[in-house]
Protein backbone atom coordinates (compact mmCIF):
# COMPACT_ATOMS: atom_id res chain seq x y z
CA UNK A 1 0.00 0.00 0.00
CA UNK A 2 1.54 3.35 -0.99
CA UNK A 3 1.70 5.81 1.91
CA UNK A 4 2.11 9.48 1.06
CA UNK A 5 3.48 10.72 4.34
CA UNK A 6 2.98 14.46 3.79
CA UNK A 7 -0.62 13.97 2.72
CA UNK A 8 -1.32 11.59 5.59
CA UNK A 9 0.06 13.94 8.24
CA UNK A 10 -1.81 16.90 6.75
CA UNK A 11 -5.11 15.00 6.92
CA UNK A 12 -4.62 13.34 10.32
CA UNK A 13 -2.70 15.86 12.38
CA UNK A 14 -5.63 16.30 14.75
CA UNK A 15 -5.92 12.59 15.68
CA UNK A 16 -4.78 11.12 18.97
CA UNK A 17 -2.21 8.35 19.06
CA UNK A 18 -4.94 5.73 19.53
CA UNK A 19 -6.94 7.17 16.64
CA UNK A 20 -3.83 7.15 14.43
CA UNK A 21 -3.29 3.48 15.19
CA UNK A 22 -6.94 2.60 14.56
CA UNK A 23 -7.03 4.51 11.28
CA UNK A 24 -3.84 2.85 10.01
CA UNK A 25 -5.24 -0.59 10.85
CA UNK A 26 -8.49 0.21 9.05
CA UNK A 27 -6.84 1.42 5.83
CA UNK A 28 -4.35 -1.49 5.80
CA UNK A 29 -7.25 -3.93 6.12
CA UNK A 30 -9.00 -2.00 3.33
CA UNK A 31 -5.95 -2.29 1.05
CA UNK A 32 -5.51 -5.99 1.74
CA UNK A 33 -9.15 -6.98 1.38
CA UNK A 34 -10.52 -4.35 -1.01
CA UNK A 35 -12.83 -2.76 1.56
CA UNK A 36 -14.16 -2.77 5.13
CA UNK A 37 -17.13 -4.64 6.61
CA UNK A 38 -20.24 -2.57 7.37
CA UNK A 39 -20.42 -3.94 10.91
CA UNK A 40 -19.49 -1.89 13.96
CA UNK A 41 -18.20 -4.80 16.05
CA UNK A 42 -15.97 -6.10 13.28
CA UNK A 43 -14.69 -2.61 12.63
CA UNK A 44 -13.80 -2.24 16.30
CA UNK A 45 -11.93 -5.55 16.22
CA UNK A 46 -10.00 -4.51 13.10
CA UNK A 47 -9.08 -1.23 14.84
CA UNK A 48 -7.99 -3.20 17.97
CA UNK A 49 -10.38 -1.13 20.11
CA UNK A 50 -12.84 -1.99 22.83
CA UNK A 51 -16.51 -1.13 22.27
CA UNK A 52 -16.18 1.97 24.44
CA UNK A 53 -13.00 3.09 22.66
CA UNK A 54 -14.66 2.50 19.29
CA UNK A 55 -17.74 4.53 20.25
CA UNK A 56 -15.50 7.42 21.32
CA UNK A 57 -13.38 7.39 18.13
CA UNK A 58 -15.90 6.14 15.58
CA UNK A 59 -17.25 9.48 14.28
CA UNK A 60 -13.75 10.94 13.89
CA UNK A 61 -12.55 7.88 11.97
CA UNK A 62 -15.69 7.71 9.86
CA UNK A 63 -14.98 11.24 8.59
CA UNK A 64 -12.19 9.78 6.42
CA UNK A 65 -14.59 7.39 4.70
CA UNK A 66 -17.68 7.68 2.48
CA UNK A 67 -20.97 5.81 2.93
CA UNK A 68 -20.49 2.10 3.42
CA UNK A 69 -17.00 2.75 4.73
CA UNK A 70 -15.63 3.35 1.23
CA UNK A 71 -12.29 5.19 0.90
CA UNK A 72 -11.92 7.16 -2.36
CA UNK A 73 -8.11 7.51 -2.20
CA UNK A 74 -7.51 3.81 -1.57
CA UNK A 75 -10.04 2.81 -4.27
CA UNK A 76 -8.09 4.96 -6.75
CA UNK A 77 -4.77 3.40 -5.70
CA UNK A 78 -6.24 -0.11 -5.97
CA UNK A 79 -7.46 0.66 -9.49
CA UNK A 80 -4.04 2.02 -10.44
CA UNK A 81 -2.32 -1.05 -9.00
CA UNK A 82 -4.62 -3.35 -10.94
CA UNK A 83 -3.95 -1.44 -14.15
CA UNK A 84 -0.18 -1.67 -13.68
CA UNK A 85 -0.44 -5.38 -12.87
CA UNK A 86 -2.52 -5.99 -16.00
CA UNK A 87 -0.03 -4.11 -18.19
CA UNK A 88 2.90 -6.06 -16.75
CA UNK A 89 1.08 -9.33 -17.28
CA UNK A 90 0.31 -8.41 -20.89
CA UNK A 91 3.94 -7.40 -21.49
CA UNK A 92 5.18 -10.66 -19.99
CA UNK A 93 2.83 -12.67 -22.19
CA UNK A 94 3.99 -10.70 -25.22
CA UNK A 95 7.67 -11.40 -24.41
CA UNK A 96 6.88 -15.07 -23.86
CA UNK A 97 5.06 -15.34 -27.19
CA UNK A 98 7.88 -13.52 -28.97
CA UNK A 99 10.46 -15.81 -27.37
CA UNK A 100 8.53 -18.88 -28.52
CA UNK A 101 8.26 -17.46 -32.03
CA UNK A 102 12.00 -16.75 -32.16
CA UNK A 103 12.79 -20.25 -30.91
CA UNK A 104 10.62 -21.78 -33.61
CA UNK A 105 12.23 -19.62 -36.30
CA UNK A 106 15.73 -20.51 -35.09
CA UNK A 107 14.88 -24.21 -35.09
CA UNK A 108 13.64 -23.98 -38.67
CA UNK A 109 16.75 -22.07 -39.71
CA UNK A 110 19.05 -24.63 -38.12
CA UNK A 111 17.18 -27.43 -39.84
CA UNK A 112 17.31 -25.81 -43.29
CA UNK A 113 20.88 -24.54 -43.04
CA UNK A 114 22.54 -27.45 -41.23
CA UNK A 115 25.72 -28.78 -42.76
CA UNK A 116 27.90 -31.85 -42.24
CA UNK A 117 30.65 -31.54 -39.65
CA UNK A 118 33.21 -32.03 -42.41
CA UNK A 119 32.13 -28.70 -43.95
CA UNK A 120 33.03 -26.66 -40.86
CA UNK A 121 35.61 -24.06 -41.78
CA UNK A 122 39.14 -25.23 -41.13
CA UNK A 123 39.89 -21.73 -39.82
CA UNK A 124 37.41 -22.32 -36.95
CA UNK A 125 39.27 -25.47 -35.96
CA UNK A 126 42.86 -24.34 -36.44
CA UNK A 127 42.86 -20.65 -35.50
CA UNK A 128 42.51 -20.43 -31.70
CA UNK A 129 43.34 -16.71 -31.72
CA UNK A 130 40.29 -16.03 -33.90
CA UNK A 131 38.11 -18.15 -31.60
CA UNK A 132 39.41 -16.33 -28.54
CA UNK A 133 38.69 -12.98 -30.22
CA UNK A 134 35.11 -14.10 -30.71
CA UNK A 135 34.89 -14.75 -26.95
CA UNK A 136 36.14 -11.21 -26.21
CA UNK A 137 39.80 -12.13 -25.48
CA UNK A 138 42.08 -10.11 -27.75
CA UNK A 139 45.23 -11.56 -29.35
CA UNK A 140 47.20 -8.81 -27.60
CA UNK A 141 46.05 -10.08 -24.20
CA UNK A 142 47.10 -13.61 -25.14
CA UNK A 143 50.56 -12.23 -25.98
CA UNK A 144 50.61 -10.48 -22.61
CA UNK A 145 49.52 -13.64 -20.80
CA UNK A 146 52.26 -15.64 -22.52
CA UNK A 147 54.90 -13.07 -21.53
CA UNK A 148 53.76 -12.68 -17.92
CA UNK A 149 55.63 -14.82 -15.33
CA UNK A 150 53.85 -17.98 -14.24
CA UNK A 151 52.58 -18.31 -10.69
CA UNK A 152 49.83 -20.37 -9.03
CA UNK A 153 46.60 -18.62 -8.10
CA UNK A 154 46.78 -16.13 -10.96
CA UNK A 155 43.20 -15.81 -12.34
CA UNK A 156 43.07 -15.07 -16.05
CA UNK A 157 39.58 -13.62 -16.52
CA UNK A 158 40.01 -10.58 -14.20
CA UNK A 159 43.39 -9.89 -15.81
CA UNK A 160 41.78 -10.04 -19.26
CA UNK A 161 39.07 -7.59 -18.25
CA UNK A 162 41.61 -5.14 -16.78
CA UNK A 163 43.87 -5.45 -19.84
CA UNK A 164 40.96 -4.66 -22.18
CA UNK A 165 39.92 -1.71 -19.97
CA UNK A 166 43.43 -0.27 -20.21
CA UNK A 167 43.49 -0.84 -23.96
CA UNK A 168 40.14 0.94 -24.34
CA UNK A 169 41.52 3.83 -22.27
CA UNK A 170 44.33 4.30 -24.79
CA UNK A 171 47.22 2.41 -23.18
CA UNK A 172 49.41 0.83 -25.86
CA UNK A 173 49.19 -2.99 -25.53
CA UNK A 174 52.76 -3.29 -26.81
CA UNK A 175 53.96 -1.20 -23.85
CA UNK A 176 52.17 -3.47 -21.39
CA UNK A 177 53.53 -6.60 -23.07
CA UNK A 178 57.07 -5.18 -23.01
CA UNK A 179 56.67 -4.41 -19.31
CA UNK A 180 55.43 -7.95 -18.64
CA UNK A 181 58.44 -9.38 -20.49
CA UNK A 182 60.82 -7.27 -18.39
CA UNK A 183 58.99 -8.26 -15.21
CA UNK A 184 59.26 -11.94 -16.15
CA UNK A 185 63.03 -11.56 -16.50
CA UNK A 186 63.17 -9.82 -13.16
CA UNK A 187 61.20 -12.66 -11.51
CA UNK A 188 63.48 -15.47 -12.66
CA UNK A 189 64.40 -17.57 -9.62
CA UNK A 190 61.93 -15.86 -7.30
CA UNK A 191 59.53 -17.68 -5.03
CA UNK A 192 56.02 -17.71 -6.56
CA UNK A 193 54.49 -15.86 -3.60
CA UNK A 194 56.67 -12.85 -4.42
CA UNK A 195 55.36 -12.63 -8.00
CA UNK A 196 52.39 -10.27 -8.28
CA UNK A 197 49.11 -11.52 -9.67
CA UNK A 198 48.59 -10.20 -13.18
CA UNK A 199 45.47 -8.25 -12.18
CA UNK A 200 47.33 -6.54 -9.32
CA UNK A 201 50.27 -5.79 -11.59
CA UNK A 202 47.95 -4.19 -14.16
CA UNK A 203 45.95 -2.26 -11.56
CA UNK A 204 49.13 -0.73 -10.17
CA UNK A 205 50.43 0.25 -13.63
CA UNK A 206 53.64 -1.66 -13.01
CA UNK A 207 54.46 -2.02 -16.70
CA UNK A 208 55.88 1.50 -16.24
CA UNK A 209 58.41 0.30 -13.62
CA UNK A 210 62.09 0.18 -14.52
CA UNK A 211 63.19 -3.43 -14.00
CA UNK A 212 66.63 -2.94 -15.54
CA UNK A 213 68.34 -1.96 -12.28
CA UNK A 214 66.23 -4.27 -10.16
CA UNK A 215 67.11 -7.22 -12.36
CA UNK A 216 70.88 -6.88 -11.79
CA UNK A 217 72.29 -9.99 -10.11
CA UNK A 218 72.09 -9.78 -6.33
CA UNK A 219 75.52 -10.24 -4.75
CA UNK A 220 76.54 -11.49 -1.35
CA UNK A 221 80.06 -10.81 -0.15
CA UNK A 222 81.61 -9.69 3.16
CA UNK A 223 81.67 -5.94 3.76
CA UNK A 224 82.57 -4.37 7.11
CA UNK A 225 79.77 -1.81 7.06
CA UNK A 226 76.87 -3.82 5.69
CA UNK A 227 73.91 -4.76 7.85
CA UNK A 228 72.95 -7.76 5.78
CA UNK A 229 74.18 -10.05 3.06
CA UNK A 230 71.89 -9.24 0.11
CA UNK A 231 72.12 -6.04 -1.91
CA UNK A 232 68.62 -4.71 -2.59
CA UNK A 233 68.46 -1.85 -5.14
CA UNK A 234 66.35 1.16 -4.19
CA UNK A 235 62.79 1.24 -5.58
CA UNK A 236 63.00 -2.38 -6.71
CA UNK A 237 60.19 -4.79 -5.88
CA UNK A 238 62.12 -6.22 -2.86
CA UNK A 239 62.85 -2.64 -1.70
CA UNK A 240 59.13 -1.85 -1.77
CA UNK A 241 58.38 -5.04 0.12
CA UNK A 242 60.84 -4.05 2.85
CA UNK A 243 59.38 -0.55 2.97
CA UNK A 244 55.88 -1.96 3.41
CA UNK A 245 57.09 -4.33 6.11
CA UNK A 246 59.46 -2.08 8.10
CA UNK A 247 58.73 1.47 7.05
CA UNK A 248 60.66 4.09 5.09
CA UNK A 249 62.82 5.00 8.12
CA UNK A 250 64.22 1.47 8.32
CA UNK A 251 65.51 1.73 4.74
CA UNK A 252 66.66 5.33 5.03
CA UNK A 253 68.98 4.38 7.91
CA UNK A 254 70.59 1.65 5.78
CA UNK A 255 70.61 3.22 2.33
CA UNK A 256 74.00 3.48 0.59
CA UNK A 257 75.39 4.60 -2.73
CA UNK A 258 76.89 2.00 -5.01
CA UNK A 259 78.35 2.11 -8.50
CA UNK A 260 75.94 0.92 -11.14
CA UNK A 261 72.90 1.71 -9.02
CA UNK A 262 71.79 5.34 -9.65
CA UNK A 263 69.30 5.30 -6.78
CA UNK A 264 71.51 3.40 -4.36
CA UNK A 265 70.23 0.58 -2.22
CA UNK A 266 70.89 -1.28 1.03
CA UNK A 267 72.45 -4.47 2.33
CA UNK A 268 69.64 -6.41 3.97
CA UNK A 269 69.43 -9.80 5.71
CA UNK A 270 67.30 -11.35 2.93
CA UNK A 271 66.05 -10.32 -0.47
CA UNK A 272 62.47 -10.07 0.84
CA UNK A 273 61.33 -9.63 4.46
CA UNK A 274 60.14 -12.77 6.15
CA UNK A 275 56.39 -13.18 6.00
CA UNK A 276 54.65 -13.36 9.37
CA UNK A 277 52.91 -16.67 9.93
CA UNK A 278 49.21 -16.49 10.78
Amino acid sequence: MPLYVADYLADTGHLSAAEHGAYMLLIMHYWTNGGLPDDERRLARIARMSEDEWRAARDELASFFQDGWRHARIDAELAKSEEISSKRKAAAEQRHNKSNANASANAEQVQTQSQPQSQVSSNELTNPRAKRAERGVSPEFEDFWTAYPRRPGNPKDPASRKFETLRAAGVDPATIIAGATAYAAFCVGKEPQFIAQATTWLNQGRWKDDYSAAAKPLVSRPEPDRTGSIWVPAESAPWRAWRDAKGAGFLAARKKDRAGYPDGGAWLPTEYPERKST
